[in-house]
């Protein structure tokens, strides 16, 4: 859901999370009036003043999009290559931090062997 809403800032959006093992997940999608609203498509229209139920119950976030983008008739639309681009950097970002945090590791490690022998070697140990 927090996806759904970066992506459309402009949609009102209301997430209730609730502990209560007896209440069912569920996504309920209210439909306003076309003229209030830029969605222009057919099943929108058919949909107005209406509230629809999907049920979230053990389905994948990939499934659930893909009901609500049926029930709406919204448009997926695919990453730009600025996206795309962008994915990949942080995607390398990632694996450079990654990396630098193994290195960091592997020094402060060293670094502490270092300090605990010239302990011994001074006879501070205890």
């Amino acid at each position: 859901m927090p996806r759904l809403k970066y992506h459309n800032p402009s949609v009102v959006m209301t997430m209730n999370r609730s502990i209560e093992p007896s209440e069912q997940p569920s996504l309920t999608v209210y439909f306003s009036n076309p003229s209030s609203s830029s969605a222009s498509s057919e099943t929108a229209s058919k949909q107005t003043g209406k509230s629809r139920i999907i049920d979230l119950r053990h389905k994948t976030d990939s499934q659930i999009l893909t009901e609500f983008v049926q029930l709406t008739g919204a448009t997926v639309l695919e990453p730009t290559a600025e996206d795309v681009e962008l994915a990949q950097q942080l995607t390398e970002a990632k694996d450079k931090s990654e990396t630098d945090r193994k290195r960091m590791l592997e020094v402060t490690r060293v670094r502490k062997r270092e300090e605990e022998i010239l302990r011994q070697a001074r006879g501070e140990i205890e």
